[in-house]
């Protein structure tokens, strides 16, 4: 009965984590573009679901490093913890990072290379 009930509760809280994810994608894609997407280019849309969860990361503001010259603008978030990346409308750099600092808040939103996420996709498929 144990095995059953936590099969159950895997499967639920893989649902809303889709969902979630799916909510997410449905902010700057139609549901009809993520179909097509998924059908015609798997590629494209796994690193879109991939880079809108893990594409970004946060990073303290350094105090002895001078980083303003690698500063691509500034940007709001309310709650660094809850939010939806592609709402902020970044594009990612072939092969570098991006760094905004975040109104505030005392982080940088740093943002990884298309080279860097489709490495991590590689990684993840790889192990499974």
């Amino acid at each position: 009965m144990k095995t059953k009930s936590t099969l159950f509760l895997i499967f639920i809280s893989s649902i809303f984590y889709a969902q979630s994810s799916n909510d997410l994608l449905l902010t700057k894609y139609s549901q009809d573009d993520l179909v097509t997407m998924k059908k015609n280019n798997p590629d494209e849309y796994n690193f879109v679901n991939y880079s809108c969860k893990n594409g970004y990361y946060f990073v303290d503001l350094p105090e002895k490093k001078n980083f303003n010259d690698r500063i691509f603008g500034n940007v709001v978030i309310d709650d660094i913890d809850d939010f939806n990346f592609l709402l902020l409308d970044i594009e990612f750099l072939k092969d570098d990072y991006k760094y905004y600092t975040v109104q505030n808040k005392n982080v940088l939103l740093v943002v990884k290379s298309i080279d860097h996420i489709n490495a991590e996709l590689k990684a993840n498929n790889d192990k499974n």
